[in-house]
């Protein structure tokens, strides 16, 4: 997972600029936004998010590793 990238495509939608470099924001019209925008990504309940992508690309994703802990 991207944070840089999550967080451009989270502005980008809603239309607040910014200037991106390599691998860091050294400029962002409204900070305290982003920042609120970013700590939501800490709310995302990643697991559950990811799990419908791992059927999708990996679909022995669950008989793989069953038994051990990893749900999907």
């Amino acid at each position: 997972m991207n944070g840089r990238e999550w967080l451009a495509r989270r502005m980008d939608e809603r239309g607040m600029s910014y200037t991106r470099y390599d691998n860091s924001f050294p400029w962002i019209e409204d900070f305290p936004n982003a920042q609120k925008m970013f700590n939501g990504m800490l709310k995302t309940d990643w697991p559950k998010s990811l799990a419908s992508a791992a059927r999708q690309v990996h679909p022995a994703h669950a008989s793989m590793f069953h038994g051990l802990g990893v749900h999907c």
